[in-house]
């Protein structure tokens, strides 16, 4: 197919991380779990969600698909790193360590943005980590072909993403807050002399939202390519273990945690290597080196794209320490149209007399169900494995429900006991101690995540 090729033969660049869409939906996903004792930084993000949506995108901004040809590629690479949080936090504690000024929460959300991609892009791409998403797809469906894979996967988690929720889960606000002389000075903390200015990072950074916005056109273009590369993609992308979008949302969840005791606290106080996946509060003794990145040719094949409308009607507010992009149309463009043109079927008499539902967004409710029948009784068990209380991180469950006269009364609920362990992804009944009696038997495969060992755990 001709896009596929295209996409594939590109001249590769060293553009890093997964697509800018898939960087939105994690964030927001990792903010679903965010809360309780860090109540006051989720509503500082959920206050300023264009300065949140701008950070999830911007380490990405000087790279050579991007800019200047790479002529900054390196503040890219380095923005990725723990160092540019450190930067961050000593400009924020030295300035307003309180955050008591709408400028200073602006640059919080932005900066729990940015952690946001880290750590994405660790997962997603094994660094420092195993069997991370990208690395698995090439063995599965591209030979072993790591680069090729890799440009698939960044375009193809947006393409799917945006496919999947259209407009709901992640219809950009087409508003970015850029905190741009905030970022000059950070610049200069990171690298204690002038790299970089506020020219650059505006000019950079604009270039980055008008392809975000051309993004969402020319990615409905491609679907049938994408998909057409092998099941993996679509099949995983959700539930990948390592560098699975959920994944990628819990870990940014837990990180995040660390970053809101630091800005509290006001002092260095957890460990703090290169590798911000690990980021630690709680007497981590592992350390781990900074990795060199992977190419990529997705922002490359982007630059490529025909911008100009969205540069004639997004417009530019300058404000006294920052930028605000913003679209002056939110359009359905041509990609919401493949799109309904693709998911477009004769609905007849498919809606059911009775249903259950969870009130809870990224639930996973119905990951796995089985029908159990004993004494006569008929049970519907429902595994729930993203379930959480609050704003936590998920522990997972299962729902019982007896059926009775075509309809479902809750019985039991059974929850997890673990972090992140999905409890509830898969079920089963079975007579697993063989005594002549059946075992309800539920797998709770995530278990042991933050320690990157994973354990699958089975509940009689």
């Amino acid at each position: 197919m001709l896009v596929s090729i295209l996409v594939l033969s590109l001249s590769i660049s060293n553009a890093f991380g997964c697509g800018s869409i898939l960087h939105t939906e994690i964030g927001y996903q990792a903010l679903n779990y965010f809360g309780g004792n860090e109540a006051r930084f989720h509503n500082i993000i959920k206050r300023h969600k264009s300065s949140f949506e701008c950070g999830l995108t911007f380490p990405d901004t000087f790279y050579s698909g991007i800019c200047f040809k790479g002529k900054y590629h390196q503040i890219s690479e380095d923005t990725h790193w723990t160092p540019f949080l450190n930067a961050s936090l000593e400009y924020i504690w030295t300035k307003d360590p309180y955050l008591k000024t709408e400028r200073f929460q602006k640059l919080t959300a932005f900066l729990f943005g940015v952690l946001s991609h880290q750590i994405a892009d660790v997962l997603w791409h094994s660094l420092g980590v195993n069997d991370g998403f990208i690395r698995t797809m090439s063995m599965v469906n591209f030979d072993g072909n790591y680069a090729n894979a890799h440009t698939v996967a960044d375009a193809g988690g947006d393409v799917i993403a945006l496919y999947r929720h259209q407009e709901a889960a992640i219809n950009p606000i087409l508003e970015w807050y850029l905190p741009l002389e905030d970022l000059n000075e950070i610049y200069k903390i990171l690298y204690n002399s002038v790299k970089i200015n506020t020219e650059v990072i505006f000019a950079c950074s604009f270039e980055m939202y008008i392809e975000r916005l051309a993004e969402t056109e020319f990615l409905g273009k491609i679907y049938p390519a994408i998909t057409a590369t092998g099941p993996f993609l679509p099949s995983f992308l959700n539930d990948f273990f390592i560098g699975g979008v959920n994944d990628m949302a819990i870990w940014t969840k837990k990180i995040w945690n660390d970053l809101a005791l630091l800005l509290k606290q006001r002092k260095w106080s957890c460990k703090m290597p290169d590798n911000p996946l690990f980021i630690s509060c709680r007497n981590s003794t592992k350390t781990v080196k900074r990795v060199k990145t992977v190419n990529s040719n997705y922002y490359e094949f982007l630059s490529t794209l025909n911008s100009t409308f969205y540069r004639k009607t997004s417009k530019i507010i300058k404000q006294t320490y920052g930028i605000i992009f913003q679209h002056r149309i939110l359009l359905k463009n041509e990609f919401t149209k493949e799109i309904v043109k693709e998911k477009s079927y004769e609905i007849k008499n498919i809606f059911p007399s009775t249903s259950i539902y969870s009130n809870q967004t990224n639930s996973d409710f119905g990951r796995d169900m089985i029908f159990y029948k004993t004494l006569g009784n008929l049970y519907l068990i429902v595994g729930i494995p993203l379930f959480h209380y609050g704003d936590n991180l998920p522990v997972g469950s299962i729902q019982i429900y007896k059926i009775q006269h075509n309809s479902f009364e809750k019985m039991y609920t059974i929850y997890g006991k673990e972090e992140g362990s999905e409890f509830g992804h898969s079920i089963i009944v079975i007579d697993i101690n063989k005594d002549g009696y059946d075992d309800l038997v539920v797998s709770s495969p995530r278990s042991k995540r933050f320690s990157l060992n994973y354990y699958v755990i089975i509940i009689e």
